[in-house]
Order: structure tokens, then sequence, then C-alpha cells
């Protein structure tokens, strides 16, 4: 058996440090031989707490035997966000948002949500729209709210759908509209049922 390797073809050894779906820093700990490979990582913001995976498309190498996995995934994302990769844009947010890896920030989670909205990712999206509907890190904006809400509404987000729905119910941004209400909380029941 070939030994495992990352989906750009490079070996996966012990040590890596990876990007787990995008967002949490992690550190390979073991290497499984197994078909389909595995390995077992370590949470970087809580040492010693350990998983296995198999889904190998959701780890992404950002630096070999890194003393300090954090930064090197933290490093790798700022570089994905600043060239424009919403996801990634979003993943930063929210790491400002929860204060994981990165100390809590709420303007700055502002600046990459909206970045990622205007990219086009769906949470990112949802997420700014949520910072406009209430004011944290940006002025309360109901208008945008509503816009946000939709656009991650259109792209089948659930929550979304189900925001849209209260913000019509309640005509709060938009003018209140029981049908619009009722149609986007069926699609989001839907979403969120899925």
């Amino acid at each position: 058996m070939h030994p495992p390797r990352y989906t750009d073809g490079s070996p996966i050894e012990k040590g890596d440090a990876v990007l787990r779906s995008g967002v949490v820093p992690a550190r390979i700990i073991d290497v499984l031989d197994a078909d389909p490979p595995a390995v077992w990582l370590e949470d970087a913001e809580r040492p010693g707490r350990t998983f296995a995976t198999t889904e190998l498309d959701d780890l992404t190498l950002v630096g070999r035997n890194a003393p300090n996995f954090v930064q090197a995934g933290v490093a790798w994302l700022l570089g994905q966000a600043e060239s424009g990769d919403a996801q990634a844009q979003g993943a930063l947010g929210w790491l400002y948002d929860a204060g994981v890896a990165l100390g809590k920030d709420d303007a700055a989670a502002v600046k990459w949500y909206a970045r990622a909205a205007q990219g086009g990712d769906p949470v990112a999206q949802f997420n700014f729209a949520l910072r406009c509907e209430q004011g944290r890190g940006i002025a309360i904006d109901l208008g945008q709210a509503v816009r946000w809400y939709l656009a991650a509404a259109e792209q089948g987000f659930g929550p979304a759908m189900m925001n849209v729905s209260t913000m019509y119910r309640d005509g709060r941004g938009v003018e209140s509209d029981i049908q619009q209400a009722i149609r986007w909380m069926r699609a989001g029941e839907a979403a969120v049922g899925a």
C-alpha cells in the first residue's frame, strides 16, 4: 500500500499542521495505514483533545512539523483570505468572532464577514446580517440585515431563511408581509429539517 497523501499529492506525516474543514488549526499525531487513509489529529486550541478523520479532503496542509501550528494555520488562512477566498475570509471572521486562535475582535470579525459576504459565502452572509441586525461591531442597519439574510437564503441556507421570515413577519428592515414570512418560514423549515 502507498503511504497516505493529501489531495495535492504530498505525503501525510506526523507533525504536519493542518486546517480542519478550513477553520480549526490542528496537528497530525498519527497516520493510520487504512483504506481510505486515516489520521489522528490534536486540536490546536485544546491540546490533548484528539479525534480521527478519514475525510482527508477536509484537511489543508499549512506547514510540516510546524512548532506553532496555530500560528501556521492562521497565517495560511490569512493568506487565502487576502487573495480573495470567500470561505477563508468567512473563517477568519469566525475566528475573530469566537476569539479562537485570535483575540476576540468585533471590528475585525465584521470586516472579514463583509468581505466573505460580498464574495458570495452564504454562512458569512448570514453572520454579517446578524451583525447588522444586532449592531455588534457595526451600526444597526436592518435594511442591510435583510439584504444579506436574503442573499444567504436564496442560496438555500436554512437559518437565513428563518431570519428572513421573522424580518418579514415583524416588518423589520422591510415592510411587513405575512405571505413572504410564511414562504420563507416553510422554506427554512424544509432546509433545516433536511
